[in-house]
């Protein structure tokens, strides 16, 4: 499910950064909103085949009744954490786009080694949930990192963002002026 969002995102990401680039906040923000739905949409598809089929893909691995019935337990959950975390996938590169990576990277961290390791040990070990708390915790994780990104989204001024990049971009293009030399003719 992951490989639908790995296509989408850094698409999305040079997309947006080119309206960006040409000072269409209008089209960026349309790109990313039409880019996360057409993600969501996609994992949505994929969803549904996986759970209709999910008796028979975990056939495939093993004819022990016993593994197959865990697995038949566990698909439907683990299916919704990923299409969570596919999300995160389009929307890290949304603020990759925005020149926000630091801030991607700091609510990955946070979700992830603050947030979803120790509640992983919490409910697995201390509260006896087991594998299933590991899960639960993993969800919680992939859950906070969407919510954190999506604040950094909703929160970026877009018009400055663009406003900077086309200052840099007209200085880059200055200094190729100057530092371009003359061919021989």
């Amino acid at each position: 499910m992951y490989r639908f969002a790995s296509g989408i995102g850094p698409s999305t990401c040079t997309l947006v950064g080119n309206a960006i680039g040409e000072g269409e906040i209008g089209k960026a923000k349309i790109t990313a909103m039409i880019s996360s739905i057409l993600g969501f949409i996609c994992l949505g598809i994929v969803l549904t085949i996986l759970l209709i089929f999910r008796r028979t893909l975990g056939g495939l691995f093993t004819i022990d009744p016993e593994v197959q019935n865990g697995y038949l337990k566990f698909i439907v959950f683990v299916l919704f954490i990923e299409i969570i975390d596919a999300m995160n996938g389009i929307l890290n590169n949304l603020l990759i786009a925005l020149e926000k990576q630091q801030k991607a990277t700091y609510g990955n961290f946070i979700a992830y080694y603050i947030v979803m390791v120790p509640l992983s040990y919490l409910f697995a070990f201390k509260l006896e949930m087991g594998l299933w708390g590991i899960w639960f915790a993993i969800l919680f994780g992939t859950s906070c990192q969407c919510c954190s990104n999506l604040f950094f989204l909703f929160q970026e001024p877009w018009k400055k963002i663009a406003k900077r990049a086309i200052e840099k971009l007209q200085k880059a293009s200055e200094e190729l002026k100057e530092n371009a030399t003359p061919t021989p003719s």
